[in-house]
């Protein structure tokens, strides 16, 4: 998913990421020298995967300047 965000958002960006329970996401964006790291404690709970995707595109991405 973050990948592919990535890629729609810049072309040709290399991007790596990890996710974990609860939505916990690291985002490194090689090019930009640019690593994101999201944590959340909620744990064993639906959704939390979506609600730290958003945070990443709507909020974070958005912010840096294309």
């Amino acid at each position: 998913m973050v990948v592919e965000v990535v890629q729609e958002w810049r072309e040709e960006l290399s991007a790596f990421y990890m996710s974990g329970n609860g939505g916990n996401k690291v985002v490194a964006i090689l090019e930009l020298d640019l690593a994101i790291v999201i944590t959340s404690t909620n744990y064993n709970t639906r959704g939390m995967h979506e609600q730290t995707d958003k945070i990443l595109t709507d909020y974070v991405l958005a912010a840096v300047e294309k």
